[in-house]
């Protein structure tokens, strides 16, 4: 769930509505899912119009999204595994960034659900340790090395 509060106006100082999205899953694995949209009065906590459904829309990751799909990178990426190997799991961290597809290519399409992470871990012995980054579509559950 987002939610994006309207800007404030010259005459109005005070925000008073908000749009409230929500992503759903596609339940065929592989297809885009749908964000729903409302604009709720923050003074009254009711919904404003009716409530939109949007196709396109680039809707952020929820967290249990995330949490699936760090998951899934480390039972599935081998260079992730690695790197969790002979360590706390503390001592792994990872950063994101959801990317947005405009064009179609061999993996990815738009309305595909996209996260790029980087894995890096403290030193074990004098090793630097490097960083790992992988893709991974949440739409069509598929783990690629990014190897920029």
């Amino acid at each position: 769930m987002q939610i994006t509060p309207h800007r404030a106006v010259p005459d109005q100082e005070q925000v008073t509505k908000a749009d409230v999205y929500f992503y759903r899953p596609n339940p065929e694995k592989g297809k885009p899912g749908i964000t729903i949209k409302h604009t709720v009065d923050l003074t009254t906590g009711k919904q404003i119009g009716e409530t939109e459904v949007l196709t396109k829309a680039h809707t952020p990751v929820s967290r249990e999204e995330l949490a699936e799909a760090v998951e899934a990178v480390k039972d599935k990426s081998e260079p992730v595994k690695a790197l969790y190997k002979d360590r706390d799991p503390g001592d792994v961290k990872w950063e994101y960034l959801q990317m947005k597809i405009n064009r179609k290519s061999e993996q990815f399409e738009p309305g595909d659900r996209v996260v790029r992470f980087v894995f890096t871990a403290n030193p074990v012995g004098n090793q630097e340790p490097v960083p790992v980054r992988v893709i991974v579509n949440l739409t069509k559950d598929l783990i690629v090395s990014d190897d920029r």
